[in-house]
């Protein structure tokens, strides 16, 4: 992979025009604190996600310096959706932490299954690996208990019907 000779005056010039927390974008970036501090360069690929994920153009992290001056008018960009939903868990996954069905009260103020809730507080770091791993096996043998199955003898009956409707 071919890797990117950037600025890294602009790196943190755009991080610091976006306003967020550094670890937000570490969900995204986990090698920005090396690309920051020059251990690193990050490949073409990783600088064009970045680029549009701090709303920078792609050409700016070659510039000799970062741009001066003030935007003309205040960025009103909206926030970037994971930011917005990692707020918005937090509150719901407070609000519902000593209901006994934890995973079932925020799957459905989102309208996701138990499972979406349970890994997305995984990667935010509400719970644990192990814990998720647990509520996976449990949410896993609860799902094998709900499937009926077909009988594969009725099936054949079934078949047999629409071929002879098909013959007609």
């Amino acid at each position: 992979m071919v890797k990117a000779e950037i600025n890294r005056d602009v790196l943190k010039w755009a991080i610091d025009r976006l306003n967020v927390n550094i670890d937000i974008i570490k969900n995204n970036f986990p090698k920005i604190d090396k690309w920051l501090e020059g251990e690193e360069l990050p490949t073409f690929r990783q600088l064009e996600n970045l680029s549009q994920k701090l709303f920078v153009p792609f050409g700016a992290f070659f510039t000799s310096k970062p741009p001066e001056g003030k935007l003309p008018i205040p960025f009103f960009r909206t926030l970037p959706s994971n930011i917005l939903e990692q707020c918005s868990l937090k509150f719901i996954w407070h609000k519902h932490k000593i209901s006994k069905n934890l995973y079932q009260e925020v799957a459905r103020h989102f309208k996701v299954s138990e499972i979406v809730v349970a890994r997305r507080a995984f990667d935010i770091g509400f719970i644990k690996k192990n814990e998720f791993l647990a509520f996976y096996d449990n949410y896993l043998k609860k799902e094998k208990k709900k499937a009926k199955g077909g009988d594969f003898y009725a099936m054949g009956r079934f078949s047999e019907t629409v071929y002879s409707n098909y013959k007609r």
